[in-house]
């Protein structure tokens, strides 16, 4: 071969790796491509409504948002990161911390899972919702001896529940104390700061006017600062002598979650929409 031949030939074969690699480039995935998906049903159950939006993905990641409802007087616990997204038969969740809904509240959430190697720029997929409970408001009340202000001693214990004294302010017309309050137990521990009260040692009882009354739900080995403020006139008691029995009433309850189950869902790609957002 000669060295003309042997130039031409090497330019034809340049020319054909080009054209070839052109080609594959051409139909390579788009990065930057976002898949848009048709809107969903609300999900619904006796106890949750789950409103569906802006569901998402590209190569990296499938997102969309859900405003959880809460239809029932208990509270509802979710642990989003159990919910699974089913792409090509494997399955994939998001990392998302515990939360719960108070009775007859709602939230709302971005759910979002990425990573693990997926290519999650698909034109299907099913989410399967995972990870509910409902824990009663009502649960079973935990009895608790008064503690005396000041303070015979810092801590005390009732069933499940540690109650360690924080912090006291005595004021002539003013009382402030604070707790903090663990459950040791395996269910789960409510407590409701509102439901404290104070007597005074001729017997009369006053509430709590504590402004950020929350009721809190804890899991096993969970803690949580109770507060309580109270004012009493100084023609029936000087509070910053007086001595004071903090009376816990209802405050500390346990009660059981009841897991439940909620629907799947299936996205498909909005094919116009996808486009009109990609131009």
């Amino acid at each position: 071969m000669n060295i003309r031949r042997f130039l031409l030939c090497a330019a034809m074969v340049a020319v054909a790796t080009s054209s070839a690699l052109a080609q594959k480039d051409k139909h390579a995935p788009n990065p930057k491509h976002v898949n848009y998906y048709r809107a969903v049903n609300n999900v619904t159950t006796d106890a949750l409504v789950l409103d569906i939006k802006d569901a998402v993905s590209k190569m990296e990641y499938m997102k969309f948002r859900v405003k959880y409802s809460n239809k029932t007087p208990d509270f509802i616990r979710i642990a989003a990161a159990e919910t699974e997204f089913a792409i090509d038969g494997k399955a994939y969740s998001p990392k998302d911390r515990v939360f719960f809904l108070d009775p007859f509240d709602s939230s709302t959430k971005t759910l979002q899972v990425d990573g693990g190697g997926a290519d999650y720029h698909v034109e299907r997929l099913d989410v399967n919702f995972k990870g509910f409970s409902r824990i009663p408001s009502k649960g079973k009340v935990v009895d608790a001896e008064g503690f005396l202000l000041p303070a015979a001693k810092n801590s005390i214990t009732a069933g499940d529940f540690e109650v360690n004294m924080k912090n006291l302010i005595k004021e002539t017309k003013r009382t402030y104390v604070a707790f903090e309050v663990t459950y040791n137990g395996s269910d789960y521990g409510i407590v409701d700061q509102s439901k404290i009260s104070v007597r005074t040692e001729d017997g009369q009882v006053f509430a709590s006017v504590q402004s950020k009354s929350k009721v809190e739900v804890l899991g096993p080995g969970e803690k949580t600062t109770l507060r309580a403020t109270f004012e009493i006139q100084p023609h029936i008691a000087d509070m910053q002598f007086a001595n004071l029995t903090v009376l816990w009433n209802d405050c500390f309850q346990v009660s059981k979650a009841a897991p439940f189950n909620v629907p799947s869902v299936s996205f498909e790609i909005d094919p116009g929409l996808t486009a009109g957002k990609n131009k």
